[in-house]
């Protein structure tokens, strides 16, 4: 679901969309298994040109003044080094999945388990990527009119990756000698090989030395659990009930090598660890009293249903940062000179309640009204309840017109939304925080207060057509929107120093985004055992920003080509 439509369904979490992800359920009356696996090689084609004409500016000795390249031509019969092609390897990812499920014969209880692993390597050594699933589920009919699904989702990762930016190691890859082997990174000491006469921070990194030396790793533990109820006591309505939670602990690792770049660079030198432990609690309840249609007259129905929802999300960051490692080599806190810690408690409870009415005539029009308020804790006082309406329309004019279905089927639609959308937690107040430049004690932070912060909210305009030919081996989908954001949150805006803080959290900024959206599909070849789908995408979206504090306005225009194939049901390969 695109765009503040969704918002209506899922709140302003989906102020910019949302993905409704359906899980599998176990099959009734019968046991069946399941195994299905993946592979994939990843390598890379395109390669740096780097010149092997002219050597080094200035050398002392069998060291380097600099890395500049702008001095006398190589000797004849140089051997040169291809240091950027070795650097890479070939990327290598598999992944497996099995589940096992069944039920009742009578279909009044299913169950389904599953568990998949991912392994991924990447191009680069030392980054690796792994990821175990294990996933289970159950639904039963208790009575005629409950029944109760329960599912559980447990997941453990573990993700290592290599720096980006002017501390990665591919800038030492392009800067590096190729008259040198890069692959010996190290001295017969086990320390780390220079070629400069630069300080230790002024010369890049090997590459080599740089992934292997420095780390950017993380751990993520994730349970995710769903109750949900379902009743049915009377046949004109239904009331589905649900809680669930999402708990993770994301541990977050980077270790700068004191003989690095970045590890000797930064004050107090002799290397950098950071290690940072995220423990988030997400609990989300949603009712939803569901009213089946009620034939208004012969030709019109009215179809509705009201709900609301809670949630109560906390994020604790617990970091810890030690400098100055005694033993090079050793990654450990305790291995740290300097320690320095920091605790990050961040709460946001939201309310809501909303409801959904939809008209229909001789099931080919249709109006659905929607409308929703929220309850927010990242407001102030009398500006946190905000309400949004919309409307859709769709028009089937196939069904309406059946002599036209022979030629074409196909429908219209136009759609009007609003969206209201709150801040970052903590965004009208300012925090307190440990003082060490005042013999300790507490004060505020960078961050001032803004007591008059307001929802910022997005109106929006869609019409679209879809379109069915040769009994929809052909179909075209062709969609115009426009998007407009008002009091826009702007984050970090510079005030004045007087004011006793540096940065505030204001309304003021003016958005608009619109454009087009094109689809065609087509099945050119269909028979009993084998099909040829191609699917093609083509968005033009131009946006601009009318106003913004202590910025000029911009715009941009971009266009995104999408094309793929599906052949014999299998998942479409896309290209951009």
């Amino acid at each position: 679901l695109k765009g503040p439509e969704a918002s209506a369904l899922y709140g302003i979490d989906a102020a910019n969309g949302a993905i409704v992800i359906t899980t599998k359920r176990g099959r009734s009356g019968g046991i069946s298994l399941e195994y299905s696996n993946r592979f994939r090689m990843d390598q890379t084609r395109a390669q740096p040109f780097v010149q092997n004409t002219y050597g080094p500016t200035t050398t002392t000795g069998d060291l380097l003044n600099t890395f500049a390249y702008y001095g006398a031509p190589y000797a004849p019969g140089t051997q040169f080094y291809d240091n950027i092609g070795g650097f890479f390897r070939t990327g290598i990812s598999q992944s497996h999945n099995i589940a096992f499920s069944g039920g009742t014969p009578d279909s009044r209880i299913g169950y389904r388990i599953a568990v998949g692993g991912d392994k991924q390597q990447g191009v680069i050594i030392n980054s690796n990527y792994s990821r175990l699933n294990l996933t289970g589920s159950t639904q039963a009919q208790v009575t005629n009119w409950l029944r109760s699904d329960v599912s559980l989702q447990f997941s453990q990762a573990n993700n290592r990756q290599s720096f980006t930016g002017n501390t990665g190691p591919l800038i030492g890859l392009l800067a590096w000698p190729q008259t040198d082997d890069a692959q010996d990174y190290l001295t017969p000491a086990g320390n780390r090989r220079r070629k400069t006469l630069l300080s230790a921070a002024g010369e890049v990194d090997n590459p080599y030395f740089n992934v292997n030396k420095n780390r950017n790793s993380t751990k993520n533990g994730r349970l995710i659990a769903n109750l949900t109820l379902m009743f049915t006591p009377f046949s004109w309505s239904s009331l589905r009930t649900s809680i669930g939670s999402d708990n993770y602990t994301n541990e977050t690792q980077i270790v700068r090598h004191p003989e690095s770049a970045a590890g000797s660079g930064f004050a107090g030198g002799d290397g950098l660890l950071n290690v940072a432990d995220d423990i988030t609690k997400n609990i989300n309840s949603v009712s939803v009293l569901s009213f089946n249609r009620k034939a208004l007259t012969k030709s019109i129905g009215l179809t509705a249903f009201i709900g609301n929802q809670i949630t109560d999300s906390r994020s604790q960051v617990n970091g810890l940062s030690g400098q100055g490692f005694l033993d090079p080599n050793f990654v450990s806190v305790n291995n740290t000179n300097l320690r320095l810690n920091r605790t990050t408690v961040s709460q946001r409870r939201l309310l809501s309640a909303y409801g959904s009415a939809t008209v229909d005539f001789k099931d080919y029009l249709f109006v659905t009204v929607t409308g929703r308020n929220d309850w927010t804790s990242t407001i102030p006082l009398g500006a946190n309840s905000f309400f949004y309406p919309s409307v859709n329309t769709a028009f089937v004019f196939s069904d309406a017109f059946p002599a036209i279905a022979r030629v074409v089927t196909g429908k219209v639609r136009g759609a009007y939304a609003e969206v209201g959308k709150d801040a970052r937690p903590y965004s009208d107040k300012p925090s307190l925080e440990f003082k060490g430049t005042s013999n300790g004690g507490y004060g505020y932070g960078f961050t001032g207060p803004n007591l008059q912060l307001k929802p910022e909210f997005a109106r929006s305009y869609e019409f679209g057509a879809e379109l069915g030919f040769f009994d929809n081996r052909l179909g075209l989908d062709v969609t115009t929107y426009r998007k407009q954001t008002k009091d826009q949150i702007v984050e970090n805006i510079r005030g004045s120093y007087a004011s006793g803080f540096i940065l505030f959290n204001l309304n003021g900024a003016v958005t608009r985004n619109e454009g087009w959206e094109i689809s065609l599909k087509g099945t050119p070849l269909q028979t009993r055992s084998f099909s040829w789908d191609f699917i093609g995408n083509f968005d033009r979206s131009r946006g601009r920003t009318l106003a913004l504090p202590n910025a000029l306005p911009e715009s941009y225009v971009s266009d995104t080509w999408l094309f793929g194939n599906v052949r014999n049901g299998t998942a479409p390969g896309q290209s951009t």
